[in-house]
């Protein structure tokens, strides 16, 4: 179990309570797409601060936070909307976005999910992107500070286009989006 982390007891999804401004910029550092003039879905955004560096980021974009806990989204921006719904079952048509990026929502949960869950939950996160769109999924290993990211392009089929992530984490992923 991450150590930063919680499980709630009713959906059984990880809240994490770490998040901070800055950490998509360090995360995918020189690897991070051209993202202006685009939408962009921020999955499980936590409190909106990864939405808000989205959106200072690419000014020209429209950035959407979502995130199932209701005490989440503290901050006001004005080129951003926060959604209040379980990222999962997100309440948007299929190809909505070109870019979605998940930051720890899904790579935390990844040691205590089955491979089904796991497919399930990329598939549900990869349904809401354009075809040609990116899905940006990224993570921190707390304990020695390292950040991890893969990057995938929905052509389709969905492909891997570059990381920096534990081999077992990545190659699951992989396996999720066939």
């Amino acid at each position: 179990m991450a150590d930063h982390c919680s499980r709630t007891t009713t959906n059984g999804y990880w809240i994490s309570d770490v998040t901070r401004y800055g950490r998509v910029r360090e995360t995918f550092g020189a690897s991070l797409p051209y993202l202006n003039h685009q939408s962009i879905l921020d999955f499980g955004c936590s409190r909106g601060l990864t939405s808000i560096e989205l959106a200072d980021i690419c000014p020209d974009s429209t950035v959407v936070g979502i995130d199932i806990d209701t005490h989440r989204y503290s901050l006001d921006h004005p080129r951003l909307r926060f959604v209040h719904a379980d990222g999962y079952r997100a309440p948007f048509r299929d190809k909505s976005f070109d870019t979605v990026i998940c930051m720890n929502s899904l790579y935390h949960c990844m040691p205590d999910v089955s491979d089904e869950t796991l497919r399930q939950r990329f598939h549900d996160i990869s349904r809401l992107v354009k075809d040609d769109g990116l899905l940006l999924f990224g993570g921190q290993t707390t304990s020695v500070g390292r950040h991890e990211f893969v990057i995938f392009r929905k052509e389709p089929p969905i492909v891997p286009v570059d990381h920096k992530m534990k081999p077992d984490y990545l190659g699951r992923l992989v396996a999720a989006c066939r």
